[in-house]
């Protein structure tokens, strides 16, 4: 029989978080670009 086994420690923990951060940053900046360009074309 095989066996699968997955470890998850804290340094995967803290990796997975950061890259979360990272992600919703990237996301909330396009989100703000879109809507200073937005704003851009009312000026």
């Amino acid at each position: 029989m095989r066996q699968l086994a997955i470890q998850i420690n804290s340094d995967m923990l803290i990796m997975a978080l950061f890259a979360a951060i990272v992600a919703s940053l990237g996301w909330a900046m396009e989100k703000a670009a879109a809507i200073a360009e937005e704003n851009s074309q009312f000026v």
